[in-house]
């Protein structure tokens, strides 16, 4: 109207067949209303959040549930909102950003409807508007700990990725006594589909992160993961140019070594998915969570004294430099895999233990 826009005045009439019935229909009426009283300053308060339509969508499921915009207003509006960011995800949820981005769109609304309804009981009930700031943090923190079992289930999938690389160099391996040299290559040529996969499931996670949607921990475990899911791809390659027949003595240690890599894979599985279960509010899970870092970090010392056993024997050996190199190449690929699958158990060793702490 103030832009001078067409506006419609529009008329009705009601007739009430008796007086209960008029009495129902002008309380209706009545309670329709008060949803229009600062109307407007709630959906530009709200826009400061979300989109416009949103906004409108926050208020229109305020109206249909009962849950007026007034509390909200007189509470703080966008500012109670703001309060809460600073006092819990001030680094996740930057000044002036939208809530969609970090949240989801889903998700913002739905916070924002959390929001009217805690005001809203809040008056209602007589309680504080200190009250109200603490519910709605702790309501803002719960919904970052779910973005961050969302990415930690990310991570699992790079690991599952990263098994099958490894796996398959242990098959090579085993295969490497009869010659299986076609088998190498081919399981060389997967591993770098498998890894563009994994690369994929990282540039997403990254992209949340950069959306605000992880904590730094999480960001790192995403960087060991990928980091190692590139050395077991290299492992791969070498894995293909090894002698079609290795001496017992060297075979068995890096058999050991890929074993190493494979039961590092499923130790980060067990303990991502504990973590996981911890971010959502299952404190039973610290226990597996715990003992998984514990594995992966026993693990990496295994590979470490598994790797010094090749090279010791092949630097020791007569045999050719050629056929050396890719054997002493593929045990110092898989060797660093499990430095970064320890890594990776480091970070989540800090993450349940933030977890618990919070």
């Amino acid at each position: 109207m103030a832009e001078g826009e067409p506006f419609y005045l529009v008329s009705g009439e009601y007739e009430a067949p008796n007086l209960d019935e008029r009495d129902a229909f002008l309380e209706a009426i009545g309670a329709a209303l008060v949803f229009l009283i600062d109307w407007n300053k709630a959906r530009k308060a709200l826009r400061r959040l979300v989109g416009n339509k949103d906004a409108i969508k926050v208020l229109d499921w305020g109206a249909r549930h009962d849950v007026g915009h007034r509390a909200f207003l007189e509470l703080g509006g966008a500012e109670l909102v703001a309060s809460a960011v600073r006092h819990t995800t001030p680094m996740r949820i930057g000044y002036g950003e939208a809530l969609g981005e970090v949240l989801g769109r889903k998700g913002a609304v739905d916070f924002l409807r959390t929001a009217l309804r805690l005001s809203t009981d809040a008056l209602r009930q007589g309680r504080s508007l200190r009250s109200v700031r603490e519910a709605l943090e702790a309501d803002l923190v719960r919904r970052a700990e779910r973005l961050d079992s969302a990415l930690l289930t990310t991570v699992v999938r790079q690991m599952g990725l990263a098994r099958d690389i490894a796996a398959g160099v242990g098959a090579v391996l085993g295969n490497g006594q009869r010659g299986a040299v076609a088998a190498g290559m081919a399981n060389a040529d997967r591993a770098v589909r498998i890894e563009k996969k994994a690369d994929a499931i990282a540039v997403d996670a990254r992209n949340a992160v950069l959306r605000g949607q992880a904590n730094a921990t999480v960001e790192r475990m995403v960087d060991s993961a990928e980091t190692a899911i590139d050395e077991l791809e290299q492992a791969a390659f070498f894995a293909s140019l090894v002698p079609a027949k290795i001496e017992p003595e060297v075979l068995e240690p890096l058999t050991e070594l890929c074993g190493a890599a494979v039961a590092g894979t499923e130790a980060a599985v067990r303990g991502l998915e504990a973590a996981a279960g911890l971010a959502e509010g299952d404190g039973a899970d610290t226990d597996d969570a715990l003992a998984a870092t514990d594995r992966l970090g026993d693990l990496e010392h295994a590979a470490d004294r598994a790797e010094r056993a090749v090279e010791t024997i092949v630097l020791k050996s007569e045999a050719n430099v050629r056929g050396a190199l890719p054997v002493l190449e593929l045990a110092r690929a898989l060797e660093r895999a499990t430095d970064h699958l320890s890594a990776l158990g480091h970070h989540l060793h800090t993450q349940v233990m933030a977890d618990l702490s919070s």
